[in-house]
C-alpha cells in the first residue's frame, strides 16, 4: 500500500459522495482542511482506501474484497491495535468491514453503535424563539475557548490540529448570560467540502431550558447561508440527542459500527 500524496486526496472524494454513510472527518481530510494520511494500492486506479487523522480516526471504503488490502489491511490492524501509546478508533461503513476488524484485531477493541442523520432543509424550520434578555448568543472566539470547559483548547487541538485552524476553517456559537458564563455550545467538529458536522454541549444546571435547540438553530442557519449541509451523528443510546436531531430537521437514522481499542 502507498501513502497517498497530498496533492492527489481529491482523487478519494468520488468513493466517499459513493458511500451512504461517509464521515464527515474524511471530506476534512480529503479537502486539506485537517491533517492525516490516506493509503491506497494504487495511486493511478484508487478503489480501496484506509484514511486516518493525526488524532487517531480511521475510516477505510472502497473494494474491501481487494486481497492486496485485506492483507496489507490486517498487518497494519495488528501492529496499530498493539500500540496503546496513540489513540484507535475505526469508523466501519458497513458489515463487510465490520467483520474484517472482528477477526483482526477484535480482541482488542470494543464495538460502538452510532446514527447519522440526513439534514432536510424542507423541513427544518427557521423559526425560534429568541434567547432571553439574560442571555446572548455569541460567536465562537479565542476568549470563549479559553473560558470553555469541554470545548477548550486542547479539544480543537485534537481534531482541528490547532486552535487557529478551527477559527480559520471552522464556526460555532455560544449563548452567555450577563456575566459571560457559557450556558450552551453549538461548534463544528469537523468540515470537509460541503459538510459541516455538529459537536453540542449545554452546562448541566441549564439543561431542560431549549438552549441547545436555540444555539443549534443559529448554527444551521449559518450553515445554509454559507451552502453547506449540516451533520449530525451521536451514540445510539443517546435518546436526547437523537431527539434533538429530530426537532432541528434531521431524519432518517442510518446505524453503522465505530471500534475502539480498549
Amino acid at each position: 500500500m502507498l501513502n497517498l500524496s497530498k496533492s492527489d486526496f481529491v482523487k478519494i472524494i468520488p468513493l466517499l459522495n459513493n458511500n451512504p454513510l461517509p464521515p464527515t472527518f474524511a471530506y476534512a481530510v480529503a479537502h486539506g482542511v485537517i491533517e492525516g494520511d490516506i493509503f491506497v494500492s494504487s495511486c493511478s486506479t484508487i478503489d480501496t482506501f484506509l484514511l486516518k487523522t493525526r488524532s487517531g480516526l480511521y475510516f477505510a471504503d472502497g473494494d474491501l474484497n481487494n486481497p492486496c488490502f485485506c492483507s496489507w489491511f490486517k498487518d497494519y490492524l495488528s501492529q496499530k491495535a498493539k500500540n496503546k501509546a496513540n489513540r484507535l478508533t475505526l469508523f466501519s461503513p458497513n458489515k463487510i468491514l465490520d467483520q474484517k476488524i472482528r477477526d483482526t484485531i477484535g480482541g482488542h477493541c470494543k464495538e460502538m453503535q452510532r446514527c447519522s442523520f440526513d439534514f432536510d432543509p424542507c423541513v427544518y424550520s427557521s423559526d425560534f424563539p429568541s434567547c432571553p434578555s439574560s442571555s446572548s448568543i455569541k460567536e465562537m472566539n479565542y476568549y470563549y475557548i479559553k473560558k470553555h470547559k469541554e470545548f477548550h483548547e486542547a479539544y480543537y487541538k485534537e481534531y482541528w490540529g490547532s486552535v487557529h485552524n478551527f477559527l480559520h476553517n471552522g464556526f460555532g456559537y455560544c449563548i452567555v448570560d450577563h456575566h459571560q458564563n457559557i450556558l450552551s455550545t453549538c461548534t463544528t467538529i469537523f468540515r470537509g467540502g460541503k459538510f459541516a458536522e455538529i459537536d453540542i454541549s449545554t452546562s448541566p444546571q441549564h439543561q431542560g431550558k431549549g438552549l441547545a435547540t436555540k444555539v443549534a438553530h443559529v448554527f444551521i442557519k449559518h450553515c445554509l447561508k454559507q451552502k453547506l449541509t449540516p451533520r449530525w451523528d451521536c451514540d445510539f443510546n443517546n435518546e436526547s440527542s437523537k431527539h434533538l436531531a429530530k426537532k432541528l430537521g434531521f431524519h432518517t437514522p442510518k446505524t453503522y459500527t465505530v471500534f475502539v481499542r480498549k
